[in-house]
């Protein structure tokens, strides 16, 4: 059976490989996607788009400053990316077949790989993986990606993409780290006071911080979200539940860690259990179609 992922689909996906120009993920239900390196942020594109512009007006200049940190040629993928690693995106747009998406697969020496990942095209960009996210749930505990805009005194902005609020990192949060103008990371807002959501990177509180009890709208439920949710159903597919007690999802049976133990004797109607967001069905209201369990 073919599976499509429409376009608007919102997804937690592995990265398999980094290209020089793409990354490519992998999805549930063994896909393949991949991922425009201008479709990661605004801002990187912005500097890919600047350091091509420079290399066309560049003249010999031997009084040439290079310590202005603007610039700095823009980072290669590798530099944002290793295999392995977790990443929230949006399906951009799907080709009928393996061999139509010709302007990538013509990138590349032909693979297996990218044959198949060819399939489906994704953006990592926050303004579209965050879109539709109310101002009101971004609150402490809220985790969501966001773009390094640029470096302050005291930390770094960060671009949200969600309407009428900025984000800020304090330096002592990336202390040590290697980061970049335009990467996007993943955040828990650690406070929000009108307009300025303050940030952290900690990755036990990205890990195991539950979203909040109640949202404002289903479209700020995203992919990594950690959420408690109430049993409604036991099929042999698995649980139908309820999120917020509005939302309705669904855990495949694969995803419950049971093995060969019977479904009806591990869980019980109108008890509740936490799940990660694995995917976010496109152009639906009110479902989410499947996040994995999590004790």
């Amino acid at each position: 059976m073919l599976i499509r992922l429409l376009p608007g689909t919102r997804l937690l996906a592995r990265v398999q490989a980094v290209l020089p120009l793409h990354l490519i993920l992998s999805l549930p239900n063994q896909l393949l996607a991949h991922v425009p390196i201008t479709e990661i942020s605004g801002v990187l594109t912005d500097r890919l788009t600047k350091g091509e512009k420079d290399d066309e007006d560049m003249e010999v200049d031997a009084n040439a400053e290079e310590d202005d940190a603007e610039d700095e040629d823009a980072p290669e993928l590798s530099q944002l990316y290793q295999p392995g690693q977790y990443v929230s995106g949006i399906v951009t747009q799907n080709f009928p077949s393996e061999s139509s998406n010709k302007s990538f697969l013509g990138m590349y020496t032909p693979t297996e790989q990218t044959r198949l990942a060819s399939r489906i095209e994704m953006s990592l960009r926050p303004e579209k993986v965050n879109e539709g996210v109310m101002k009101a749930d971004v609150t402490t505990g809220f985790r969501l990606t966001g773009t390094l805009k640029s470096e302050e005194d005291h930390g770094w902005s960060v671009d949200l993409g969600v309407k009428d609020i900025e984000g800020f990192v304090k330096k002592d949060e990336v202390a040590g780290k290697t980061i970049h103008a335009g990467q996007v990371l993943d955040f828990v807002v650690s406070s929000a006071t009108g307009r300025l959501a303050q940030l952290t990177l900690d990755e036990t509180q990205n890990k195991r911080t539950l979203g909040p009890e109640v949202y404002t709208n289903v479209s700020s439920i995203l992919p990594g979200h950690l959420i408690s949710c109430l049993i409604t159903a036991i099929v042999p597919a698995g649980l139908n539940v309820k999120i917020s007690g509005f939302f309705d999802g669904t855990i495949d049976i694969t995803h419950l860690g049971i093995g060969e133990k019977d479904i009806e004797k591990e869980f019980k109607l109108g008890k509740r259990v936490s799940g990660r967001i694995d995917e976010l069905e496109a152009q639906s209201a009110d479902h989410l179609s499947t996040f994995s369990r999590i004790d």
